[in-house]
């Protein structure tokens, strides 16, 4: 063979060596289209860095695209004293749970909503809003809050002031007849959030008292006896906050006012500490598998740390301002308040997207769509301030959000409450 054809046929390999090494350099760049959890990240385009402001949502002049980014450091905090377990960068995302330790999703699924129900100047009361037809309906004058659903969806149960100043009571609302039960009442007595057995028929909370007052309890009462237990002492220098139960009923955490969060069985016995020196705010709600406990945390350490409860041992997913978790009802995914607005965050990946300015934000039943209350400018005079909050909804998994009640006086409150069928969203006019 001419040494001219060797030498042609030696370059042709040679190339072809060079686009492979090549191709594998490249193959080997790490993909920096996702930022997980454990890495730097700088806020996208549209989110500001505002100032933490638990009572007060961020002014928007407009609703922002939905955005992805990623959870910030996961630098462990030095306040938590069980053991941290931060975020891994770049390691492959922890097994999901089997299909079988989840709830089953709702088969209801929210409508996308396409009018708006102006809340009337004179709105007072709780009422049932039709987020496709954009009506409303008054389901009773009770200015309610710290709501809850029975688990056949026939009752509401919450807290409502009576007329005693610093005092509330504890009711249930038959949503079908519009009739009222009382279930505790109680002089100089403030409640906590009512929690549902899953069977329906207990209803747990706290009973605080005024300084000078008897100590106070944790409760569980028989919705239709009225039988009362007790199953935890109080007092009002060492009161019991953010009580949450376990899907299963079986186990009550709570947080002390000595920065600790303790866990305990339904019945009182077993109360042992989880985490100490934390500076814990806002709800701790479980995880629909019931091992995880969520809570946010305040100050310099503070951000979203989901709890193993079986290990006790401690996962931070985001850095700085953070309030009002929530689980997803498929329990794969969390909405909170961070900086800049509400966010859905995938516990397991670490990411996180921008739904929007606002706060206060629920799930729907079928885990696709999200109700959140977004502040206006401040109107009026300053003798009678007017703040407008209006609902909005959308969808978890992008989309503009959508308003679904149009505060028109100041009256409008959050957060809301789906209906069990997720079509319609209940809210309080005060």
């Amino acid at each position: 063979m001419p040494s001219g054809r060797i030498r042609f046929g030696l370059g042709i390999v040679i190339l072809a060596l060079g686009l492979a090494a090549v191709t594998a350099v490249t193959r080997s760049e790490p993909d920096t289209s996702t930022v997980r959890a454990g890495e730097s990240v700088t806020p996208p385009p549209g989110v500001p860095e505002l100032a933490p402001e638990p009572d007060q949502d961020p002014v928007p002049t407009s609703v922002p695209a939905t955005t992805d980014t990623t959870a910030p450091p996961s630098t462990p905090s030095s306040a938590v004293t069980a053991t941290v377990v931060p975020t891994t960068p770049r390691g492959p995302a922890p097994a999901k749970a089997p299909a079988s330790s989840l709830p089953e999703p709702k088969v209801t699924t929210a409508p996308t909503p396409t009018s708006a129900w102006p809340a009337p100047g004179d709105c007072h009361g709780l009422y049932s809003v039709d987020i496709t037809a954009g009506t409303a309906s008054r389901l009773s004058d009770a200015t309610a809050r710290q709501m809850s659903w029975s688990p056949d969806g026939q009752f509401l149960a919450y807290v409502r002031p009576t007329s005693a100043r610093y005092e509330t009571l504890v009711a249930v609302l038959d949503v079908g007849t519009g009739s009222e039960r009382i279930v505790r009442q109680s002089s100089r007595a403030n409640y906590g959030a009512p929690l549902w057995s899953p069977d329906g028929r207990t209803l747990v909370f706290v009973e605080n008292f005024t300084a000078d007052a008897a100590a106070g309890s944790v409760l569980a009462v028989n919705v239709s006896s009225g039988e009362v237990r007790k199953i935890r002492t109080t007092s009002p220098s060492d009161p019991v906050g953010n009580l949450s139960m376990s899907p299963d009923g079986r186990r009550l955490a709570f947080g002390r006012a000595d920065t600790s969060i303790r866990v305990m069985n339904i019945d009182g016995t077993g109360e042992r500490q989880v985490l100490a020196g934390i500076r814990r705010s806002g709800p701790m709600p479980w995880s629909p598998a019931g091992d995880e406990l969520a809570y946010t945390s305040l100050g310099d350490d503070g951000g979203i740390f989901l709890i193993n409860m079986t290990t006790d041992t401690v996962r931070r997913l985001t850095t700085g301002y953070a309030d009002a978790v929530a689980w997803s009802p498929t329990g794969e995914r969390l909405v909170a308040t961070l900086t800049g607005g509400v966010h859905v965050i995938d516990h397991l990946s670490g990411t996180f997207r921008l739904i929007g300015p606002g706060a206060d934000a629920v799930w729907s039943p079928d885990a696709a769509s999200i109700a959140y209350g977004r502040a206006g400018p401040q109107e009026g005079t300053p003798e009678r301030p007017i703040q407008r909050k209006d609902i909005l909804v959308a969808r978890a998994d992008g989309g503009s959000p959508r308003v679904v009640i149009e505060d028109t006086s100041g009256r409008v409150t959050a957060p809301v409450i789906w209906s069990p069928s997720g079509d319609r969203i209940l809210v309080v006019c005060r």
